[in-house]
């Protein structure tokens, strides 16, 4: 019998395991940079193997329609392992601004309160960039990008009459109508 091969790069994988849960076979990737694993279940008809840095996906030849089902979704999921989460948040409104602090450990928000609000950055969690009014988080990590990214906007939630505040970058803006008498 002929059989059919796959192999995949493992540059940005720290380590990979597999084991077996109620009869299924599972693929666990472990990412270098950070503690985040991802579990893969891998059909009966695949086998697979670590060959030094690769990963090899073999199956017989009469289940092909299903081996490259399988290879097209791993392969999406392996590039969203190896990507960045990144969100962007839009300042939106006249004298807005934020600015790193002098050690940059800190955001500093000019928002229309009567103080400048201050936050925190993780920075083993997140990166920050500000381009004009447009902060850009990124990280390795999506809920601690998705979690500093909702503590940013919870500073300054958007006005629902004027649209001031902070927006994520293709947040869908309803206004309410304002009312003149």
């Amino acid at each position: 019998m002929h059989t059919l091969v796959k192999s995949f790069s493992l540059s940005l994988i720290k380590n990979v395991s597999f084991c077996k849960i109620n009869g299924s076979k599972v693929l666990i990737l472990h990412k270098q940079v950070s503690d985040e694993s991802q579990y893969i279940i891998i059909p009966n008809y695949i086998s697979c193997k670590k060959f030094e840095k690769n990963l090899i996906f073999y199956s017989l030849k009469f289940f092909t329609k299903q081996f490259f089902i399988f290879i097209n979704f791993f392969s999406i999921r392996l590039k969203r392992f190896n990507k960045n989460t990144r969100k962007r948040l839009v300042l939106t409104g006249l004298g807005y601004k934020v600015n790193f602090s002098g050690d940059n450990k800190f955001l500093s928000f000019k928002i229309g309160l009567s103080h400048i609000a201050s936050i925190e950055i993780p920075l083993d969690e997140v990166q920050i960039f500000i381009v004009k009014n447009t902060i850009i988080i990124e990280g390795l990590n999506p809920t601690s990008v998705g979690n500093f990214s909702k503590r940013i906007k919870q500073l300054k939630l958007p006005d629902s009459y004027k649209g001031k505040g902070l927006w994520y970058k293709n947040e869908i803006k309803i206004l309410k109508p304002i009312k003149k008498t």
